[in-house]
């Protein structure tokens, strides 16, 4: 059991916002950890140990975090909230806030309302001017986005896709030409079957499967989208079947954990042009800079040996072109400077002529 020290200022704050609310009651949207009950804030714990009523996806994950933290609520102050909730349970959850009762809605894990149902209630609130405050935390998908190293400026969060092919066949085919990072969660059962989708219809992008975030086993895989199928296959056996038992390997073992898929979104072909355009033009930077470095180097040698600085500089800066040159007529891949392209060794052979006029000048 942990016991947690009374935020008195976050008490009062809440507090505050109680008596500014009027008579009703406010409904606190809690995240709660998605793995690791650290992952609590001091703000958490005191607005559930202070609310009146407990709205939970799962009352068996929140008692969890009750033992952990020492906090006490009878059997009736716990609610349980899903999909099938009826409006029966709305609205007397709804009649409990405007009697002044103050309600903290939890997911199973994570924020409330992310593939979760307490979008429902939430939306309900609004609709009777319910008053909403929020205690923020962690969230799967971002915490994938971020450790996936994919760009984070622009992404789509997709949640489950249908569970029938066709459909999810039809929902990747609308969001295939989009240029923003996509997150899926996904079942281990049909993680597998997912890639596979992802593949035929996206093609061979860089991909993201991150599993069991902020538990002892987290795990984060990255590469291609063939490069994890692959991964997988030689791991856990898998064949792309649709039935459940074609998914066990050779040891009776299943692909486990809550998984996150995050896959690169759609580089427009100007994007490509460009990336590829620097990447070259970083690299006659950098041969720039070590053709000057070593031309330095020379011409202070030759300098103190007594040669004339202009015949140096001159004499170095051939030897370069002919290093060059000598590259590509050998054609050794393996050669040290092999990371300069031909792109960069025509960009040195075109302005050759001028430069050279320019050092007998």
């Amino acid at each position: 059991m942990v016991k947690i020290k009374q935020n008195s200022k976050n008490q009062d704050k809440d507090q505050e916002n109680i008596n500014s609310y009027g008579s009703k009651g406010i409904i606190y949207i809690c995240a709660t950890p998605i793995g690791n009950l650290g992952d609590v804030s001091f703000r958490l714990i005191d607005t559930l140990k202070a609310a009146d009523f407990i709205l939970a996806e799962d009352t068996r994950k929140i008692r969890n975090i009750f033992s952990k933290y020492n906090i006490n609520k009878f059997r009736s102050q716990i609610i349980s909230y899903t999909d099938y909730s009826t409006k029966d349970k709305t609205d007397f959850i709804l009649n409990k806030l405007k009697e002044g009762k103050n309600i903290a809605l939890v997911s199973e894990a994570g924020m409330p309302a992310i593939s979760d149902p307490g979008y429902k209630i939430i939306n309900e609130c609004i609709t009777n001017n319910i008053n909403i405050s929020i205690i923020p935390g962690p969230n799967a998908a971002l915490c994938a986005l971020v450790l996936s190293g994919l760009p984070t400026d622009n992404f789509l969060f997709l949640g489950f896709l249908p569970k029938n092919k066709s459909k999810i066949k039809k929902k990747i085919s609308e969001i295939k030409n989009l240029p923003y990072t996509l997150i899926f969660y996904e079942s281990p059962l049909r993680t597998y079957n997912l890639l596979h989708l992802l593949l035929d219809e996206l093609g061979n992008r860089r991909c993201c499967l991150a599993r069991e975030i902020t538990k002892i086993h987290e795990e984060v895989l990255r590469g291609k989208i063939s490069e994890i199928i692959n991964i997988l296959n030689e791991r856990y056996g898998f064949s792309y079947k649709e039935k459940k038992k074609d998914k066990l390997d050779l040891k009776g073992q299943r692909l486990k954990g809550e998984i996150v898929i995050v896959v690169e979104g759609l580089i427009s072909p100007k994007q490509k042009k460009f990336d590829i355009m620097s990447s070259k033009l970083n690299k006659l930077t950098v041969n720039n800079i070590a053709f000057a470095n070593n031309n330095s180097t020379n011409v202070t040698n030759n300098a103190n040996d007594g040669i004339d600085t202009n015949d140096a500089n001159y004499a170095d800066y051939a030897n370069n072109i002919n290093d060059i040159n000598d590259i590509n007529d050998s054609g050794d891949t393996n050669d040290t400077n092999d990371n300069i392209t031909n792109t960069t060794n025509t960009d040195y052979n075109e302005f050759n002529e001028v430069d050279v006029k320019n050092f007998n000048d």
